[in-house]
Parts: C-alpha cells; sequence; structure tokens
C-alpha cells in the first residue's frame, strides 16, 4: 500500500510538472507573438531595400479590396521571363529578387513588369521603376465572366489539386453529384475515396480520415449521419478546398476540409431558393462596403417523399434520414485591414429504421439516430504590408444520441445499442504571419477545454464498428465483451493544447519550408508529442512545379462514440498512446493557367499505435459447463498500417475543339494503392483497401443554357469479414476460441474477403432560363447492385439507380 502511494504522488508531482511547463511555454510563446509583431511593425517603416537585393511586396485584392488568394503573380524583363510565384491564402506576396536577376537597362527603359492574373478576373500589367521597387503594391483586378465551369486551381506548394468553385460556380458542379447541393461532390480525385456507399460525404483521402472546418470552427470529422448527407449545402459557401498530406506545421492532421461561406463587403443583395427531391434550401445574403449578413435554412424533403411511396425492394439498402441545418454568418470591416466576423451554425439529424420481421429473417431491428449540433465562432483579423495575424474563439455544443436493438426470437440474446453523449467544446486559436525579407515566418496556438458531464455507452452483443463499417457481423469474444464493457458511464472534462511555428523562404524557383508543433493533452499518461514537417518545391517555368513534403502527426485514439471500439478505448485510455502517423509524398503539377492541368503523385504513409482488442487468455479458466473471466480484454497500442500509392490525373477544358468547337471539357484519373495492416505480430488486412480505382468525365456546353454530364467510375470493392464458424477452426473443444492460437487465426482471417469491384455510371443536366435553372441527375444508371456491407444475414447493397430533379432560383 505504501509504495502504491508513493507511485501516485510521484506520478502526480510529473504530471503537474508537465502541466506547468506547457503553461510556461503557452505563455512564452505569446510573449514572443506580441514581440516580434511589434518588431515587424518597427521594420515595417525603415528602408526595405539592400544592397544586392530587393523585395516585391503587395495584395491582390477586387471590387472593394476582397483578396484574391492563389492568384498568379510573373515579372518580366521586357518579354523576358524572370520569374513567377502565387499570392498566399490572403492575398498577398512578397518575393525576393536579386540585383543580379535584374538588367540595369531594363530598369532604366522601363520595361521591367509585373503581369498579375486568376481565373474569373482580368489580367492587369504594372510598370515597375527603380524607386518602386521598394514600395507595397496594391494590385485590383477587375472580374470577368467565364463560360466554363470546371476549373483546376493550385492554391499552393502545400496543398493537392482540387476543384475549387466560387459562388455559383461551385453551386454548378456540385449538381453533377448524386446530391444536388453537397459541396463535397465538388472534392474529386484518383486520391479521394468516399467510406461506404459511392454517395458517402464521408470522404478519405489517400486513406486518411480529414478534419473539417466551417469558416475556421473546428465541426469535427465525418460530420454526417452514414455518410450519406453533407451537413451544409454548397449555396450557403463560396469555397471549398483541401490539403492531403501537407508538410504545414499548422495542420493537426494530414488532411484537411475547409468550408467557407461568402464574406464580401460590397454593395449587393442577393437571395435564391432550391427545391429538390432530396432537400429544400433558402439562402439570402445582403451586404454593404461596411458589413453583410448571410443566413441559410435547409430541410430535407426525401425521407418524407419516401414514406409516401412506400416502395419495396429485395436489395437492401441504408435508408434516408431526416436532417435540417441553418448557418448564419456576419461581418464588420472595422477598417481597411481589419475585419470581424461571427458565424452560428446548427444542425440537426435524426434516423428512425424499423425492419419488421416478415423482411428481416423473422427479427425485428429498430434503430435510432438523433444529433444535434451547435457551432458559434468569433474571429478577428487584420492583415499589414508585413504581418497578418488572426484570433478565433469557437464553442461547439453535440448531443449524440444511438439506440439499436434487434430482437431474437429463437435466442436468449438480444442486440442492445445505447450511446448518448452530450456536452460542450471551446477552442481559442492564434495565428500570426510575419514577413522578414525573403523568410515568412508563421507562429500559432491553439486551445481546447471539453465539457462533456453525461457520456453513456452501452453494448450488449454489438460489434462495436459504426453502421458504415464493411463488416457488421458478431465479434467472436462477445460474450466476455458483454461481461467486461457492456455498460460505460462517465463525464469527460479535460482540456488539449498545441503550439506550432514554421518558417518559409523563397528563393529565385524555390521554396522550402520547416516547422515543429508540440501538442499535450490530459487523456492519456504520455501525451506529449512533439512533431516536424517539411516541405521543399521547385517552380519551372510558369506552368510546372515539382515539390516534396514530409511530416509526423498524432492524435488521441479516442474519437466519436460510434467509432470502433471507442467503449474499450476510453476505458484503457490510460495505457494507449498516441496513434502516430509518418507521411512523405512527392508531386508533379502542370497547368498551363488555361486547357490542361495534370498531375503525378507518389506518397507513403504509416499509421502506427492503433489501438487493437488483445485478450490476456492465460487468465481465463475453464470447465465443462461455464468458465470465468478473472481479468479484462484489452486495448493496446499494437496495431499499424502501411500505405504507398501513385495516383495520376489530367483534366482539359476545351478538350474536343474539331468536334464540339470549345464547348466540351474531359478529366480523368488513376490511382493504385497497397496497403499492409498488422495486429502487434499477425499480419490481417484493411477494411477499406481498394487498390485500384479509375474515374473520368466529360462535360459539354450545348448551347442555349445546356449542359450535359457523364461520369463513369470503377474501384476495387472494399475487404470484408464474413461470421467465422467455430468449425473453420481446427480445435474441437468449443472455448478452444478463448486461446492465443484461435486469436492469430481470427486476427489473420479479418478482411480476408473482397467485395466485387464498385462501378457506378452517372449522367447529370442543367439548363439556365433567366435566374432560374433546372437540374437533375442519375446516380448508378446501370442500377448496378454493390455490395457495401457484408451482415450476418447477407449484403447489404449501395443505392441502386438514384434519380433527382431540382430547381434553382434566384432573386
Amino acid at each position: 500500500m505504501v509504495g502504491t502511494y508513493r507511485d501516485h504522488i510521484e506520478a502526480s508531482l510529473v504530471l503537474a510538472r508537465a502541466t506547468i511547463r506547457t503553461i510556461a511555454v503557452f505563455f512564452i510563446a505569446l510573449f514572443l507573438h506580441a514581440t516580434i509583431f511589434l518588431y515587424a511593425t518597427v521594420k515595417a517603416d525603415e528602408n526595405r531595400q539592400e544592397i544586392d537585393s530587393y523585395i516585391l511586396r503587395g495584395i491582390v485584392t477586387y471590387q472593394n479590396g476582397e483578396s484574391i488568394p492563389g492568384a498568379s503573380i510573373v515579372l518580366y524583363c521586357g518579354d523576358s521571363l524572370l520569374g513567377g510565384w502565387a499570392a498566399n491564402m490572403d492575398g498577398t506576396f512578397a518575393r525576393v529578387v536579386y540585383a543580379d536577376e535584374i538588367e540595369f537597362d531594363c530598369l532604366r527603359a522601363g520595361d521591367l513588369s509585373l503581369r498579375v492574373s486568376s481565373i474569373g478576373f482580368s489580367s492587369t500589367t504594372i510598370h515597375i521603376t527603380r524607386s518602386q521597387l521598394s514600395q507595397f503594391f496594391d494590385i485590383q483586378l477587375t472580374q470577368e465572366s467565364i463560360e466554363y465551369d470546371a476549373v483546376l486551381i493550385i492554391a499552393g506548394r502545400n496543398q493537392s489539386n482540387v476543384r475549387t468553385k466560387q459562388g455559383e460556380k461551385l453551386t454548378n458542379l456540385t449538381s453533377q453529384g448524386a446530391f444536388l447541393n453537397n459541396p463535397l461532390a465538388a472534392i474529386k480525385g484518383p486520391n479521394v475515396s468516399r467510406s461506404g456507399s459511392a454517395l458517402s460525404s464521408q470522404i478519405r483521402f489517400s486513406g486518411s480520415q480529414p478534419d473539417y472546418s466551417l469558416n475556421g470552427i473546428s465541426i469535427g470529422r465525418d460530420p454526417t449521419h452514414y455518410g450519406m448527407f453533407s451537413i451544409i449545402p454548397s449555396t450557403a459557401l463560396d469555397r471549398v478546398s483541401f490539403t492531403d498530406l501537407t508538410g504545414s506545421a499548422s495542420s493537426a492532421t494530414p488532411t484537411e476540409i475547409k468550408l467557407e461561406s461568402a464574406r464580401i463587403f460590397e454593395n449587393k443583395s442577393t437571395n435564391s431558393a432550391v427545391l429538390s427531391a432530396l432537400e429544400a434550401t433558402g439562402t439570402i445574403h445582403h451586404s454593404t462596403e461596411k458589413y453583410f449578413v448571410s443566413a441559410t435554412l435547409r430541410k430535407s424533403v426525401l425521407d418524407k417523399l419516401a414514406k409516401r411511396i412506400n416502395s419495396q425492394s429485395k436489395r437492401r439498402t441504408i435508408p434516408p434520414t431526416n436532417f435540417e441545418d441553418i448557418l448564419v454568418t456576419t461581418g464588420v470591416r472595422l477598417s481597411r485591414s481589419t475585419n470581424l466576423f461571427f458565424d452560428q451554425y446548427h444542425t440537426r439529424d435524426y434516423l428512425d429504421f424499423v425492419e419488421t420481421p416478415e423482411s428481416f429473417n423473422e427479427n425485428n431491428f429498430e434503430a435510432f439516430q438523433h444529433q444535434t449540433r451547435r457551432y458559434f465562432g468569433l474571429e478577428l483579423n487584420s492583415v499589414t504590408p508585413t504581418a497578418s495575424g488572426k484570433i478565433t474563439l469557437s464553442g461547439a455544443r453535440t448531443v449524440s444520441l444511438y439506440r439499436a436493438n434487434w430482437e431474437y426470437k429463437s435466442n436468449e440474446e438480444s442486440v442492445n445499442l445505447n450511446l448518448n453523449e452530450k456536452g460542450w467544446k471551446y477552442r481559442l486559436n492564434t495565428e500570426l504571419d510575419l514577413l522578414f525579407g525573403e523568410y515568412q515566418v508563421k507562429l500559432g496556438t491553439f486551445g481546447q477545454l471539453r465539457h462533456y458531464p453525461t457520456v453513456s455507452l452501452q453494448q450488449q452483443n454489438w460489434n462495436f464498428n459504426p453502421p458504415q463499417a464493411t463488416s457488421d457481423n458478431p465479434n467472436p469474444y462477445q460474450l466476455a465483451l458483454n461481461i467486461l464493457y457492456g455498460d460505460l458511464n462517465f463525464a469527460d472534462r479535460g482540456y488539449d493544447m498545441a503550439l506550432f511555428g514554421e518558417v518559409t523562404r523563397e528563393w529565385k524557383d524555390w521554396r522550402a519550408s520547416a516547422g515543429l508543433r508540440i501538442q499535450q493533452n490530459d487523456y492519456q499518461a504520455k501525451s506529449d508529442d512533439q512533431l516536424i514537417r517539411i516541405s521543399l518545391g521547385r517552380r519551372i517555368g510558369t506552368t510546372s512545379e515539382f515539390s516534396f513534403s514530409a511530416g509526423t502527426y498524432a492524435e488521441s485514439p479516442i474519437s466519436d462514440i460510434l467509432q470502433p471500439f471507442q467503449i474499450l478505448v476510453r476505458k484503457n485510455i490510460a495505457d494507449l498512446q498516441s496513434i502516430k502517423t509518418d507521411m512523405a509524398k512527392l508531386s508533379y503539377n502542370y497547368d498551363d493557367r488555361n486547357n490542361t492541368q495534370a498531375n503525378v503523385e507518389v506518397f507513403t504513409k504509416t499509421i502506427s499505435d492503433l489501438p487493437t482488442l488483445t485478450p490476456s487468455f492465460s487468465q481465463f479458466e475453464f470447465n465443462n459447463i461455464e468458465f470465468n473471466i478473472i481479468t479484462e480484454i484489452e486495448m493496446k497500442s499494437k496495431g499499424e498500417q502501411t500505405f504507398a500509392g501513385l495516383s495520376v490525373s489530367y483534366d482539359r477544358t476545351r478538350a474536343l475543339p474539331g468536334v464540339f468547337g470549345e464547348r466540351a471539357d474531359f478529366r480523368f484519373g488513376y490511382s493504385f494503392t497497397k496497403v499492409r495492416s498488422q495486429n502487434g505480430d499477425i499480419l490481417s488486412h484493411y477494411s477499406e483497401d481498394s487498390p485500384h480505382k479509375f474515374e473520368s468525365g466529360f462535360d459539354l456546353r450545348a448551347g442555349r443554357g445546356w449542359k450535359l454530364g457523364a461520369e463513369f467510375n470503377v474501384r476495387s470493392g472494399y475487404r470484408y469479414t464474413t461470421p467465422l464458424d467455430l468449425r473453420d477452426f481446427t480445435l474441437s473443444d468449443l472455448y478452444a476460441i478463448y486461446s492465443g492460437q484461435a486469436q492469430e487465426y481470427l486476427v489473420a482471417n479479418e478482411n480476408a474477403l473482397r467485395f466485387p469491384a464498385h462501378v457506378s455510371l452517372n449522367f447529370s443536366f442543367s439548363k439556365k432560363m433567366g435566374k432560374t435553372e433546372i437540374f437533375g441527375n442519375i446516380h448508378n444508371v446501370l442500377n448496378r447492385a454493390n455490395p457495401i456491407i457484408s451482415a450476418n444475414n447477407g449484403f447489404i447493397y449501395d443505392n441502386g439507380i438514384f434519380p433527382n430533379v431540382g430547381v434553382r432560383v434566384r432573386f
């Protein structure tokens, strides 16, 4: 007892020291923020011209000062190209130009010029004299209309190619998806896959699960029920972007999806309404040069239609849900360089699903799901010629309720799933970007407080996997799991913290960055993680670029309560380590800023310290009638997954000028991914292992407002596990399954089978008539049966032929 008490005292002292150290580092970082910011402000007034180099600084805006991220900036001496680069995400740019690169005759003759352009804007040329080389350029572009919709934008050296749309263009592209107002339909590419259904919004990038954010507010991971619907309509958004296997220290995870609503300060009022077979959406926007207000309300329709139609099918599929969401965002321009934004987002997702005994193998199954989320965010940002800063305060209120009951008529055991989680998360983020000559410095902090007074997890005879998992079968150790982990109730209160810093240097056509991120949480006994990120890029001319990025990431094994084995993870969290991700990516991008975009990418990634189910078989006692469990089945950080892959994509606008003039666009992509999964010393298979993926699309502007589109997608089927019969095992004793030998057999045969290839052919159309647009599509035209879940009593299939039509009105 004395030793145990002393161990507790020592552990408490270690934790106290770590906490004090972290708080001290936090305040030191804030002090450095303030000191460096003041230093940068003083230096901004000094002469920036150096003896052997000049610094070109500026910002690219349009209309009343709204920035243009990623604008192309090219420096010329007459017609000779001296170099080119892209503006940052806030529209600012800074470039060091060495004296030996600029001919004296060029300066004397006034032939030095900057040519600035961006898709959707008229380009402009600025002639530069010697005295102007050190001044700050405020460059304004004028918007112009463009006829084509599909545009590929390379938004930075650490960002992957993504079809990014602003305003109406984003909405047009999403209408090609099966769900007409889903902004995540705009994210396509050979390295992009979807968990479960092809209609899923639960996206995976190179096998990684992304974090979602709305205007900088974290809205979690997979923020959709069963992956079928996106919780934010595209009519409420202005931009959708993602980073994939980035090397930036500001990223907490390898991949992120960023959703941004329109933040426009101009004298303008726009309203729109969308009605389709899935949903009804209304959006209003009013703005002046000083403030703006936007609001969007969406309500589901499909669930009402499904009940009225009451269609019967022999093919079991996932039912529709009942959802609604409200987004309100406001902004105030405090000065030309300082803005204040306030966002509110409320969403509700509800499912009530009952299968009668006649349709479910003489068993009655009932599922209930209800999620309510409320988000708010307050953001203050400011931009100066040498620095930009942002402070964000946000909160999230979550209520998650899940029920599932399956009453067996021929068995005393019944399925009983009852998961509840209610509480708040509060976050404070700060970020500061500084410019010191040819160096760019980024510093930031992250702090989060969790307050979940109610976490109640009950799982009896449930397989511990989420509903969209590829295998929905009983766990072999279900009886033991029921006894040990069938009921868990606790309150989750604590904190998470992070500090990061990054230095980037640009010279000529090269760009390099290195960063450090330090994270800490109070979940685990070992909660400190030091993470390193690096990236290197080389631009070739104005159309091509090679880039390399690498880094390490760490995250807590605690996730959404529906994720696999969460009741066991939370029970054993003090003995688990952070899940580590080590990644490296090499890519080549080609973009002629006109018709052709291409990308080739190879990557490798290892996810280690995954929590795995680890029985201790030596502690089991057996006799002829019953057995007693005298120790717990544990979760240990022993799992590992290794990914290696190649992806190729090609996009061509105005693809067939001889046949369709300049009205046709074409795209295709292919990816190959090899996954190796390991549970301790035992090799197994990864459930979402899909080595081959091919996608293609063709869009045609047919004239008179008509647009037609087609997509053909094929991927390897995911892996799944069938119910393992004890007769498959060589031992005759029924209780022999509780042995190390049986565990090795079960793990080695997990996900040993693969579904057939998943194939879909989709058509889409739209017709504009003034401010009214009719649009629609047909998903899975071939009505192919694509199994996505292997249940105990047969397959559950992806949606069959799925027609959808709607109308959009602007006023």
